[in-house]
């Protein structure tokens, strides 16, 4: 939400939410604690036509999961906010991408649940996502003129 919120307001951003039909509620939670407006169309869309949301997109900002491989089978840039996954084997496989994640010595354990406290994720600041996406976006399209504007 804060990642989003700060995009929107520093880079004139649309943001959209998406996710599967089982995160409709943290859908909401995000959308909820948003300042700005995003589209939320988590669980409303088809696999087609989230792939279509994607293509649409001028970046996207996501954790290790399906979409993310998406956006990087479209070409699309990637900000890949990675945990308790393995980064170096699924990374975005693309032209354009950054990986965020924080250097902890249990990370990567490949646990679905934390055994311990979850720093891998929760040692990833707005911060670091959002200037790997600015630097990204700059990197993605070099000649934009309106270099403030995603």
């Amino acid at each position: 939400a804060a990642v989003g919120d700060i995009l929107a307001e520093r880079y004139n951003a649309k943001i959209v939410i998406i996710g599967g039909p089982g995160e409709k509620e943290i859908g909401h939670d995000i959308e909820r604690v948003m300042k700005s407006r995003p589209r939320n169309l988590v669980g409303t869309t088809s696999v087609r036509e989230m792939m279509a949301v994607i293509n649409a997109c001028r970046l996207i900002v996501t954790n290790d999961s399906g979409p993310m491989h998406v956006a990087a089978a479209l070409n699309v840039p990637v900000v890949a906010i990675f945990g308790p996954t393995d980064h170096t084997t699924t990374y975005p496989w693309c032209e354009h991408y950054k990986i965020v994640r924080s250097n902890v010595d249990c990370a990567p354990c490949l646990k679905r649940k934390c055994p311990t406290d979850h720093c891998c994720m929760l040692n990833v600041t707005v911060d670091d996502v959002v200037n790997s996406a600015a630097d990204l976006y700059r990197e993605s399209y070099p000649d934009c003129q309106i270099c403030g504007s995603f």
